[in-house]
């Protein structure tokens, strides 16, 4: 289920609506979800950059909040977009050392390109927090837009960068 719906100039990720219980999502997992949807449209738009995406978001959603969630933590949603942002080639080489010969950065799916990013992005820079939590959370995420073959290839993906990046946390 990826429909997508055109809000604001923003196309906008839409989510399973069986999961559309705002007790599914934590302030931090919809500052996720966000920042899924903010590095999605970032690889649809050629002519955007991220701080103009990011004023988009920040502008619009704070003001017109689609997302079932009480609260979203802006703050980390806007580091964590901002911060991948600046390292796109970085997080990108990554990932392409993850992907088995068969696969390339191509060939995946947008909003699955777009949630590995985000993930490996939170595994890679953001070692505050737990990478168990940032695996179950890409993990969880990954199920409001997809079913189960998809949700254990970005289990896998991400874990392996975990075992990269983190290993000494995952021991």
């Amino acid at each position: 289920m990826r429909s997508l719906s055109s809000l604001s100039g923003t196309k906008l990720l839409r989510i399973k609506p069986q999961l559309m219980d705002p007790k599914l999502l934590s302030a931090r997992r919809a500052a996720r979800v966000l920042a899924v949807q903010a590095f999605y449209q970032l690889n649809m738009t050629e002519d955007r950059s991220p701080e103009d995406i990011l004023q988009e978001f920040l502008g619009y959603r704070k003001d017109f909040n689609d997302l079932p969630a009480k609260t979203i933590d802006w703050e980390f949603f806007s580091s964590l977009f901002l911060d991948a942002s600046g390292k796109m080639a970085e997080i990108s080489n990554i990932i392409a050392d993850l992907l088995s010969k068969r696969w390339s950065m191509e060939r995946l799916d947008s909003v699955l390109k777009a949630i590995v990013f985000a993930g490996v992005a939170e595994i890679s820079y953001f070692t505050e927090i737990p990478v168990k939590t940032s695996l179950d959370e890409y993990v969880e995420v990954t199920k409001l837009f997809f079913d189960k073959p998809e949700v254990s290839f970005v289990n896998g993906l991400l874990n392996a960068a975990a075992h990269i990046s983190r290993s000494s946390e995952l021991s």
